[in-house]
């Protein structure tokens, strides 16, 4: 095969791996099984080197041309303002932090983090279709933009390179966020239920408790109408010595129905 064939027909097969993943190790190790597998001879490293590299140019120049065409003007906009310095702090900081527990404060700041980017996520999400960008593609330059500060992002010449990696970013941070807030409301329902028991069985062991006085008291009390020591005209005053007269009335309607109705602080859900 002549050396311009075969350098066609490797460079096709590179820049079809380098739309699936733009990792130069992924793209090498492909060229590789493609030789093995067309009984190609192996090119030399440096030769393979150049192909990897110009491959994975030609697929980042292409998606930074589709940003260029492609993204409207407020989805530009929006990219952009990840890094205006707001008041000494950006977007794009604010967004990367994880969350740190399922606190309420916690909880409310990874809520402001959606917002932030849930509109953004929507917007550029018919801009990816048109990108015909992989997943694995996605991926790494999200973890480009993780890894870059704002400051050396904004150091980069090529403005749209720069939209393409926040872009990829917004896709995968929104998951990451969402996966957070359903964590913490798996959480919270969980702690709900685990309280919800725990009331459960205080209030059980409360009426157990008040349902074995109440049936003890009430036995003295009968026992004292058929104490042939106890004369008639001292029943009730005897009576009144196991249950005092002033809470008499509430000792029969506790007798009747006891009372498991929370209290009013009880009633309050916290968090």
């Amino acid at each position: 095969m002549p050396p311009p064939v075969l350098h066609a027909l490797l460079l096709k097969e590179a820049k079809a791996l380098a739309k699936r993943h733009a990792l130069p190790r992924f793209v090498l190790e492909g060229l590789l099984t493609f030789c093995q597998q067309e009984n190609i001879i192996r090119p030399a490293y440096s030769r393979l080197q150049d192909l990897v590299s110009e491959a994975l140019q030609v697929e980042r120049k292409r998606l930074v041309a589709r940003i260029y065409s492609d993204a409207s003007t407020d989805v530009r906009k929006r990219l952009d303002d990840l890094l205006d310095n707001d008041d000494l702090f950006y977007s794009l900081t604010l967004i990367k932090k994880d969350q740190k527990n399922f606190s309420i404060t916690e909880i409310k700041k990874t809520i402001a983090k959606q917002q932030l980017i849930s509109a953004l996520y929507d917007a550029s999400c018919p801009l990816m279709l048109k990108l015909s960008i992989s997943e694995q593609n996605i991926l790494y330059y999200a973890n480009l933009a993780e890894f870059y500060t704002v400051q050396n992002l904004k150091q980069l010449k090529d403005k749209n390179l720069i939209r393409l990696y926040l872009l990829c970013y917004v896709h995968r941070r929104l998951l990451k966020i969402n996966d957070h807030l359903i964590s913490s409301f798996v959480h919270k329902v969980s702690k709900y239920n685990v309280d919800a028991e725990q009331y459960q069985r205080s209030k059980v062991d409360i009426a157990e408790s008040m349902d074995k006085q109440l049936r003890l008291q009430a036995y003295q009390v009968m026992a004292i109408n058929v104490d042939l020591d106890i004369p008639d005209d001292l029943v009730r005053q005897k009576a009144f010595e196991v249950i005092p007269k002033e809470g008499y009335s509430q000792f029969l309607k506790d007798f009747k129905k006891p009372n498991l109705e929370p209290s009013p602080s009880e009633s309050v859900l916290t968090f």
